[in-house]
Formats: C-alpha cells, sequence, structure tokens
C-alpha cells in the first residue's frame, strides 16, 4: 500500500461499547447479549450520514477529536512514516490516538474509532522500536515459530503507542524479484508462504481449539488486530511492476497466490486488503467474484475486507506524592515521572513499583487487609488469591502496574522484626499462599513453560516474591543477618516456595539483604544464576532490594564498583532486541565459501593483526533497515536506536584485532596496508512499493566498484544488503565469500554473531537467484530453470567454540 489503507467497514466488531454508560438502555451497549443482536441494534440507530462516516478511514495529519465528532469518523491511520512528531515518544503516540478516540466516544452512538498503522517488520514507524529482518529474510529461516514470536513482540510493541491494528502481514507470492515489493514477500514459493502466515497468531493469539472458520480472533489487549495483504495476486504482476496486471490462469491464481488467504482465515486473520493490482484485466478493487464470491462465499472469510490506500471511492514505604494524595495524583504523578523516561535519548519506559504488601497500603483511603500472618491463620489460598486480585486493581487506579509483593519468607524465629510479613514458620502453609501470585498477575496459561513470567492484562500487576532466600531464617531473627542452615535445611524450609511462586509465573524475585552462612545474597552466584535461575529455570528478573547492591560491601557504600560487578556477576538483571537478533542469524544465507569446501573462510578468526571493513552499508542502520523504517521509503543515516554491521563486528573481534573502516577504498590503499581479510558491506538503498521496481536489478554505484578494489586485492567476504537478489555474477569470480543479510533490521550484531562462528549459517534461499535479469521471470519448478543458486539453496556452517 502506498500510504494506509482506508475502512470499507467500520471495526464494529473489536468496539467496547459495553463500556460507555448512558441513562437510556441500549442493547448495543449490553455486553451480556448476542454480539448478533448488538450489532443490528446498533445499526438501526445509526443514519446515513453515520454509516458513511464509520465506513471512511482517513490519516492521522487531517484527524482531530473534532472531526472525528463532526464526521462520525471510524477509522484513523498512520500513512508510511506518519508520526505525531520526529522522535515522538511512546506516551506522544498514545496522547494522540487518546485524543481521536476522546471525540470519536463523544458522538451520539460513542462508537469508538479504530487506529491502525503499517508495522510491517516490528513497529517501525516509531523511533526507538525494534525492528525485525523484512519478510525475505524471515522467509529464508525456514522457522514459522521464530516468526510467530516476531508478531507477538510487535504487537506489544503497537499496544505500547496505544495501537490495536496493524496492516500486516503481506502474504504476497513474489514471482518476479523486479517487483519494488519483493522484500515484503516471504517467498516464491506459496508453501513457504503459508508457513509463515503463522505471524498472524503471534500478532492476534491463538485461535481457539473450536471456532468457526472464517470468524476473526483477538486474543486481548497484548495483541492486535492483522491484515493479510494484498488480495490477492499483487506478487505475480507482468514484469514485476507494481499494481500492474496478473496475467494467469483461475488454477495459477489459486494454486499459487490463494492458498496463504485459506491459512490466514484459518488462524482467525481479522481483515484482508485489496490489492491495488488487476487479474486478468481485472481491477481487484472491483472484482466482486473473487471478492464476494470466493472470499466471503467460497472461504467464509467473516473478518472485514478493507481497500488499500485510496483504492476505493472512500479514504479510523510510606512515600507518597502528598498526604491523602488521590489516585488522581499518584496517576498524575507516575505519568510525570515516564515522560521523564520517554524523553532520553533511547526513550526506555520506567517501570514504577510500590510495596503493595496488604493491600494498596501506601494509598489513602485504599483497602488494607490483613498481615500475612494473619492470612497464614486463615489456612485460605483462595481467600487470598482473591485479595491479590482486589490489590491489583487498587494499584492499577493509581497508575502502577508493579507491586514488591508477596513477601514468602518462612519465619523461623518470632523475634524477627518482619515476622508478620510471614504467613507462617511451616513452609508448606507459605506454599500454599503463593496463591496471591496468580490473583496479583492473573493465572498462568495451562501449556506455559515453567519459569517464563505471566502477567495477565491491565487490571493486573507484575509480582515479586521475596526475599530470596532465608531471610526468616537469621540468627536471633535479627534482620539482614547471617542464616546458619544446611544446603539440605535451606531448599527444605526456605526454596519450595520460590519453586511454587516460579511455576505460578511470578514476574520478579527480590534478593534478601541477609546472607547465607556467611556469604551475601546479593553476591551468591551459586543460589542466584547456578540455583534459581538454571536448575529452577527462572526466567523473569532477579531484583536487588533497596540498596542491596551497596550492602554486600561493610560499611555500606563502601565500594559501590565491586557491589555492582559482585550482583550483576550474581545474575542480577535490571526485551524483543534478543528475538530480532536470532531472526538475523536465522535469515542469513551463505552462498559461497572459499575455493571449496576444504578451504573455508567463514567462519572469520577473530584475532587477526588487521581487519578492513568496507562499503556503503557497513555504518548504517537507514540502509540495514530498508524501506517502511520511520519513513514510508526509508532513509539512508542513523535514522534509529540499533547496531550497524560495523559497530557489531567490533563487538565481536578480539581486542587486540586492529579494525579499519574505509567506505570506499581505493585499490592502492587496499594492498598497501597489508590487512588479513576484508568484510564488504554493500547493496541497495531504501525504498518501497514502486519506488523500489527496477529493471535491472544491479547494485547502485559505488558498490560493484568497491567489491572490485578490496576483493581483487585482499580475501575478502561480501555482505549484501538487499531486498531481493541482484546481480551478482559478473563479481563471483573475485569474491571469496558471499553472504546474502537481505535487510536485517536494527541488529547488525546477528550478522557478526554468524560471520565469526558463534552460531552456524542454517538460511537457506527463499527465492531463485537468477544469473541475468534477462532470465525473468524465473521460478522454482520453471521449464527453463537455469539459476545461479537455485531456490533452497545455502552452505552452512557450524559454531565454533573458544573462536
Amino acid at each position: 500500500m502506498e500510504k494506509g489503507p482506508i475502512l470499507l467497514i467500520g471495526f464494529l466488531l473489536f468496539c467496547c461499547l459495553g463500556a460507555i454508560a448512558d441513562a437510556e438502555y441500549r442493547l448495543y451497549r449490553d455486553p451480556k447479549k448476542p454480539l448478533n443482536r448488538r450489532i443490528k441494534d446498533l445499526l438501526r440507530r445509526m443514519s446515513l450520514e453515520e454509516k458513511i462516516g464509520q465506513m471512511v478511514q482517513i490519516e492521522r495529519a487531517v484527524a482531530s477529536a473534532e472531526v472525528m465528532k463532526k464526521y462520525y469518523i471510524g477509522s484513523v491511520l498512520s500513512g508510511g512514516g506518519s508520526a505525531p512528531a520526529p522522535r515522538a515518544s511512546a506516551k506522544a503516540w498514545v496522547d494522540m490516538v487518546n485524543g481521536f478516540q476522546k471525540g470519536s466516544l463523544s458522538t451520539r452512538l460513542g462508537i469508538p474509532m479504530i487506529y491502525g498503522i503499517d508495522a510491517v517488520h516490528g513497529h517501525n514507524t516509531v523511533y526507538g522500536a525494534t525492528v525485525f529482518p523484512h519478510n525475505i529474510g524471515l522467509g529464508a529461516t525456514r522457522d514459522p515459530q521464530l516468526v510467530k514470536k516476531i508478531g507477538a513482540a510487535t504487537a506489544l510493541e503497537l499496544r505500547a503507542t496505544g495501537i490495536p491494528y496493524t496492516f500486516a502481514p503481506c502474504i504476497a507470492v513474489c514471482r518476479d524479484p523486479r517487483w519494488g515489493r519483493c522484500y515484503e514477500s516471504y517467498s516464491e514459493d506459496s508453501e513457504i508462504v503459508q508457513a509463515m502466515t503463522e505471524i498472524i497468531p503471534g500478532l492476534q493469539g491463538d485461535i481457539p481449539a473450536n471456532s468457526r472458520k472464517g470468524v476473526p480472533y483477538v486474543a486481548g489487549k497484548k495483541k492486535v488486530a492483522a491484515c493479510a495483504k494484498h488480495y490477492v495476486g499483487d506478487g505475480g504482476t507482468t514484469k514485476g511492476i507494481n499494481q500492474n496486471d496478473t496475467v494467469t490462469s483461475k488454477h495459477g491464481l489459486l494454486s499459487i497466490h490463494m492458498s496463504p488467504y485459506d491459512d490466514s482465515i484459518i488462524k482467525g486473520v481479522a481483515t484482508i486488503m485489496v490489492s491495488y493490482s488487476s487479474f486478468n484485466g481485472i481491477k481487484m478493487h472491483a472484482n466482486r467474484d473473487l471478492i464476494t464470491g470466493f472470499l466471503k462465499k467460497t472461504l467464509r472469510f467473516r473478518g472485514f475486507v478493507i481497500s488499500d490506500y485510496k483504492g476505493s471511492i472512500l479514504s479510523g514505604g510510606g512515600s507518597v506524592p502528598s498526604p491523602t494524595a488521590s489516585p488522581e495524583t499518584w496517576v498524575d504523578m507516575v505519568n510525570g515521572y515516564q515522560k521523564g523516561s520517554l524523553s532520553t535519548r533511547l526513550k526506555i519506559p520506567m517501570l514504577y513499583g510500590i510495596d503493595a504488601v496488604h493491600g494498596h497500603n501506601a494509598v489513602y483511603k485504599a483497602t488494607i487487609f490483613p498481615h500475612n500472618v494473619g492470612l497464614g491463620a486463615t489456612r485460605d489460598p483462595e481467600l487470598v488469591k482473591r485479595i491479590g486480585a482486589a490489590t491489583a486493581l487498587e494499584v492499577r487506579a493509581t497508575g502502577i502496574p508493579y507491586a514488591f509483593a508477596p513477601c514468602i519468607a518462612v519465619c523461623r524465629d518470632p523475634r524477627w522484626g518482619r515476622c508478620y510479613e510471614s504467613y507462617s514458620e511451616d513452609p508448606k502453609v507459605v506454599r500454599a499462599m503463593t496463591e496471591i501470585i496468580p490473583g496479583l498477575q492473573g493465572d498462568i496459561p495451562a501449556n506455559s513453560r515453567k519459569g517464563v513470567p505471566f502477567l495477565g492484562g491491565q487490571q493486573k500487576v507484575l509480582a515479586t516474591a521475596k526475599h530470596y532466600v532465608g531471610d526468616g531464617g537469621t540468627t536471633k531473627g535479627i534482620n539482614e543477618n547471617n542464616t546458619l542452615a544446611s544446603k539440605r535445611d535451606l531448599l527444605r524450609i526456605h526454596m519450595p516456595a520460590y519453586y511454587d511462586s516460579i511455576i505460578k509465573g511470578v514476574g520478579t524475585i527480590m534478593i534478601s539483604y541477609s546472607s547465607w552462612n556467611g556469604v551475601k545474597m546479593h553476591a551468591n552466584r551459586d543460589l542466584i544464576t547456578g540455583f534459581l535461575k538454571n536448575t529452577l529455570h527462572f526466567r523473569g528478573f532477579v531484583i536487588s532490594d533497596w540498596q542491596g547492591l551497596d550492602r554486600i560491601t561493610s560499611p555500606p557504600h563502601e565500594n559501590y564498583t565491586y557491589s555492582i560487578i559482585a550482583g550483576v556477576g550474581a545474575g542480577i538483571d535490571m526485551e524483543h532486541r534478543e528475538l530480532a537478533k536470532e531472526a538475523v542469524r536465522k535469515s542469513l544465507v551463505l552462498l559461497k565459501n572459499g575455493e571449496s569446501a576444504d578451504k573455508p573462510l567463514i567462519p572469520l578468526p577473530k584475532k587477526a593483526s588487521k581487519m578492513l571493513v568496507a562499503g556503503t552499508h557497513a555504518n548504517n542502520i537507514g540502509n540495514q533497515c530498508g524501506g517502511w523504517t520511520i519513513q514510508w521509503q526509508g532513509q539512508p543515516g542513523n535514522i534509529t536506536v540499533g547496531t550497524t554491521i560495523l559497530t557489531a563486528i567490533k563487538n565481536t573481534v578480539h581486542p587486540e584485532t586492529k579494525i579499519v573502516f574505509n567506505e570506499n577504498p581505493d585499490p592502492g590503499y587496499v594492498k598497501s596496508n597489508d590487512f588479513s581479510y576484508a568484510i564488504v558491506v554493500v547493496g541497495e538503498p531504501p525504498y518501497s512499493e514502486t519506488f523500489g521496481d527496477s529493471t535491472n536489478l544491479t547494485i547502485p554505484d559505488p558498490g560493484p566498484s568497491i567489491i572490485t578494489n578490496v576483493c581483487t586485492s585482499v580475501k575478502c567476504v561480501v555482505v549484501l544488503i538487499t531486498g531481493r537478489p541482484v546481480v551478482i555474477q559478473p563479481y563471483l569470480e573475485q569474491i571469496d565469500a558471499l553472504v546474502a543479510a537481505w535487510l536485517p533490521g536494527t541488529e547488525g550484531q546477528g550478522v557478526a554473531d554468524v560471520l565469526f562462528g558463534d552460531y552456524g549459517f542454517t538460511g537457506k534461499l527463499p527465492r531463485t537467484w537468477f544469473k541475468t535479469a534477462d532470465q525473468l521471470p524465473m521460478n522454482v519448478g520453471d521449464q527453463h530453470y537455469d539459476p545461479l543458486f537455485p531456490f533452497g539453496y545455502g552452505l552452512t556452517t557450524e559454531p565454533v567454540r573458544g573462536n
């Protein structure tokens, strides 16, 4: 799409109309009534103007609360690169979306609008978001579960900016790499594209087992509505010209281009976008047979069919802010701090936590429940769970998402000043009372992996099991003292409640001030990393107690640097980028590796006297990410937060290896510097859609001359940053090793990880690599199939330990 889509029908199915208060009873606002009756009631009440307004989606630049109210607008979008401000924070996005929503909710019927955006490889319009490899690279991974995880990560980042709808995924089957959108396609093979529709349950959530085929499904507030696009045949246009005519038989259309839509519908995709292109001369936006006849009646799609941009006639601890502070005051305070965090260079949100240890006990007029010693006397875990749920609601009402509770100490000496924070001296009772954790956080799904935290939504809060471990067993009950106990007793008495907490998905665990047999817990690597993380498989965050790192030394604060090193070394943690690195590593395709299999160049040695890094794409985040990144067409330069390939190389090699970067060196420079080897990173500039259409598919200057100047003078690896196969045969003899890195996104470290052997090459070509553009279109299975590298090709390497 050029800028974004226009809705043909308002997004009534996803509207939370039951939340709007009104003196008059209206059936459509009653969440207890059947959905079809609510829709009919609403439509009956709507005027013609309101129905037209709900069918319209406008660009955010022309939207306002007043416009939304006056014209009953159903939807707003961000076209490519359209943002509230350059480098806008997440809060700025939320404020903008909420402003538009306020206008919609003030209309006569109070119909909410829905905001959509092209999050096509991560939340790519937002500064600082994780930018994943484009689809062509993900197709090379052959890993649908990885793609599903990327969908889930993208959904979370979208929701963090207040947006519930993405115009993704593109499930085109690109049959001609001259098409400017070929990098948006997973593969030329429809089976691979079908497999990669697994991104849809990543974005939307796994559809329930007994769902009717064709009925959309969005799982909750951590998920977003997805959009399969562009229906249908957009990847098969003549000569790869964008928005052109796809000339093929109906069998060809159904067997190649239609299959991914069937899979998407089975997986509950919410919307499908119609293509600008034509099928045998008939514009898809006007093709009733394929939209109404096949998509709706044959495939039984019950979601919303939307047009592409302009594709139709129409265009949605006692520390308090003040004594007796109200919930609004708390919210304002937290938001003020968040505003400061989001105004930093990296715009990383802060997380506000509070000791809500027996209700929201720091807040005036909050419900104060009995302390834990009293709850232990009840022997009623379900009661404690309900108390957790009530506490979570009150904590959330003040804008706080995180509670430093529960204390699951087993108090073995009532002289301890914190004994009332313990449920019991009996570890069995304390274990039972960890039921407060699903009360605070929500019930963990049945098939969740042990150790992985779970938070049930915006009515729940992150919990903290504390204080790990043995704080209730100190000598003579002296607070923060030494717990003298055998390992057997520590595990038998003090550890079991942590095991239960981890099973129930606790988000964080706080380390105790105390010691165990003379070793400060904050510096006890064996118990934190060895047992908690490696044995109990806890995958949440381990946090220190207040000034817990300072207190490693005696007296406190004596050596803060040592405290930090000791704490971090023990395993105290203080993101989607790791997932993006994994995606990059798996997407890389090794096309050539040395003279022969017996003489490979890759993995490269990390230790060398001097290494040259060259090329237009080696130190350029914008080139690395490609189109649809911050701007619609993308943009060269350091346009967002990430790691360039050059930086990744510097982070990976041996400290004694000298790295020399020269973007465009001449042959004399290369020959005279006695380099051990060189890495050349070149490719295509950023582009999207029609601007990327190409008849020759050559690497733009100075890419070819850089390859020649470097690779004729020293052993070289060429890393191609492109959205598709390009002409490389003329330079292949000069190149010692060749890597297709596609458009890897912000995490260039994934490239270096594989070049230097920390991980092996596993990627396989998702597209046929031609010899010359005159052969195009050429796809696997064609009669005259004579590629440079065939579909599915990819050399492999093994990780090198100790490189």
